[in-house]
């Protein structure tokens, strides 16, 4: 993939083009060569006991679910240099083992790099808070762009072996390779330095990077001068976001296109080039939209610079001495930069995005009372019939009301408890199964034992509401009996005390009244 600035005045954009050309890398391959028992044991003495045990002990069970409760017991080890020195071994170690044919071992390892380059960046509390307790959406929508690019490397042994070609540098492979036969070892620890602060991103010496092999497919990627190879399978996130590191610009401020169609990495993100059947030499446009207007008003400004440069030096023999005219000429026009349409989109939106939040308390205030309309027509109306009533009761829970007899007072109280702001607002009926807790019966009782029973399962009825469906509304019927008034003023007024019991409507004393006679 080969990358190169073109500057205009319309836009400032990057070309990358791919090529599937052999490489043509001379240094020895690491796969044909016996790699030193001594570099192995030197890298696997970075980690301490318990994580290499856990480490040869998991391999095929190995996810984000079991690091993240191994390196929460070892959370010492999961900051600063200790956990960069950790997932630089883990990549070293991975690369070895794939070489050699441990598909179990490389996978795991690859997977513990990548948690620890996480935790390296991050601290360990946040990856926690971000991963939650449901772990795959945590790698699918990206939260851990490290551990992302690595889970997604090991889905085969090409993306597995091109993701950590990256990562290690030809050289340092050739040191470690001869590690064990060399006498003095000062000039491999110089090397793991280095090999350390690639890991760290400290400042890095320019270098060319070369792949192992000399016949594999290989995208070139060339940015200012600097040349290193990724290869071809390289999923196009990782190659997008190590080509943002390494320009030091964000990758949302970037835009990607080929063949004149915008690339969105939400949705090919995890897809290759080679899975986009991208050819040799072709190009995808790079555009930083920040950079946009600050490169036309510089280009504007040289081009008016220029020009009146030139009227000044074309006006030298006959100059004019006057003040006024002579200020005029000197001052400085000021350009403002033509934006482009795509400039213009990009701006409308952030405007819309902002007024959008803005907005958002009202207009969520707007939905919930336009739901509240909508449950009020929603209800049906009931047609009252003349005689129905009056067939259909045959349970007279207060004798009075009938003529035969006995003293005026009200035996039962049909209310409504819950939540107060919709006690009042719909006439839509709460229809609930009866239980033992929406129903309370005075009969015998005295004014003040009515009074703390009623106290006592108000408390009960307000838990029942909130855990009931919406609108958060429970039914109940008092039961006090045709006895004296005693009991019925004691009701009447303890419901008008309390704000959240209300009468129940009409249609629903109505309902409950027909399913007690039924």
């Amino acid at each position: 993939m080969t990358s190169s600035n073109k500057r205009s005045r319309g836009s400032t954009s990057t070309s990358i083009n791919f090529s599937t050309s052999p490489s043509t890398s001379k240094g020895p391959q690491l796969q044909n060569i016996q790699i030193s028992t001594a570099a192995i044991d030197k890298h696997w003495a970075a980690f301490p006991i318990t994580a290499k045990k856990f480490i040869l002990e998991t391999l095929d069970q190995m996810s984000l679910r079991g690091l993240v409760n191994f390196w929460s017991q070892h959370i010492e080890f999961t900051r600063g240099t200790v956990a960069g020195s950790m997932y630089g071994a883990s990549w070293y170690l991975a690369l070895v083992y794939l070489n050699r044919g441990e598909m179990d071992k490389a996978r795991a390892l690859t997977l513990n790099g990548a948690f620890l380059q996480e935790c390296y960046h991050s601290s360990f509390e946040h990856i926690v808070e971000l991963c939650g307790s449901d772990y795959s959406n945590s790698i699918e929508e990206n939260r851990l762009p490290y551990f992302s690019c690595g889970f997604f490397a090991v889905r085969a042994p090409g993306l597995m072996n091109s993701f950590l070609q990256s990562k290690l540098p030809k050289e340092y492979q050739h040191m470690m390779s001869s590690f064990a036969s060399m006498s003095s070892r000062g000039s491999v620890m110089g090397f793991i330095d280095q090999i350390s602060d690639d890991w760290n991103d400290t400042p890095k010496s320019s270098r060319h990077r070369t792949r192992s092999t000399d016949d594999e497919e290989t995208i070139s990627l060339v940015v200012g001068g600097e040349n290193y190879d990724i290869g071809a399978s390289t999923p196009l996130r990782m190659l997008f976001n190590e080509y943002a590191d390494k320009n030091e610009v964000s990758l949302k401020s970037l835009r990607f296109s080929y063949a004149g169609k915008t690339i969105f990495l939400s949705s090919v993100g995890n897809k290759t080039p080679m899975e986009l059947g991208l050819a040799d030499n072709d190009t995808i446009e790079v555009s930083n939209n920040e950079l946009l207007n600050q490169s036309i008003s510089s280009t504007d400004s040289q081009q008016s610079t220029s020009k009146k440069s030139g009227k000044s030096k074309g006006k030298k023999s006959s100059p004019k001495r006057t003040k006024g005219k002579n200020k005029k000429k000197g001052s400085t026009k000021i350009i403002e930069p033509v934006k482009t349409l795509e400039a213009y989109k990009i701006g409308h939106s952030k405007m819309l995005t902002k007024l959008f939040e803005e907005a958002e308390p009202s207009l969520k205030a707007i939905r919930q009372e336009l739901n509240l309309l909508s449950l009020e027509r929603q209800q049906p109306k009931e047609k009252s019939k003349g005689n129905e009533l009056t067939e259909k009761c045959t349970l007279v829970p207060n004798p009075s009301t009938c003529g035969l007899g006995g003293k005026a007072g009200k035996t039962c109280f049909d209310v409504n408890v819950g939540e107060v702001a919709n006690l009042y607002k719909s006439s839509k009926s709460v229809c609930i199964q009866p239980s033992s807790t929406s129903k309370l019966d005075l009969h015998g009782c005295t004014k003040d034992e009515a009074l703390e029973k009623l106290d006592q399962s108000l408390q009960e009825w307000n838990d029942a509401a909130m855990h009931s469906p919406y609108p958060f509304v429970l039914p109940v019927s008092i039961v006090c009996g045709g006895g004296s008034q005693v009991l019925s003023e004691t009701v009447e007024k303890w419901i008008k005390e309390h704000r959240n019991v209300s009468n129940a409507p009409k249609t629903a004393r109505r309902k409950r009244f027909n399913a007690m006679a039924a």
